[in-house]
């Protein structure tokens, strides 16, 4: 294997780890308004995101499977 992706990979663990950790710390530590507001901005962005997939879906005519 590749030295430059066994240590590409080893570095997005760690990453992945150190945000998982800080994200827990914050839902421990935060105002639960706030965690309502975060979760309702996600939601109104997902929304909005899924628009575009669904036209291009659409477009495509890829809402099947073959």
């Amino acid at each position: 294997m590749n030295s430059g992706l066994i240590i590409s990979s080893i570095a997005l663990g760690i990453s992945l780890t150190v945000s998982t950790i800080k994200l827990i710390d914050w839902l421990v530590h935060a105002d639960p308004r706030a965690i309502v507001r975060v979760g309702r901005w996600l939601l109104f962005f997902l929304a909005i995101g899924s628009i575009p997939c669904l036209i291009v879906l659409l477009f495509n005519q890829q809402w099947r499977s073959p």
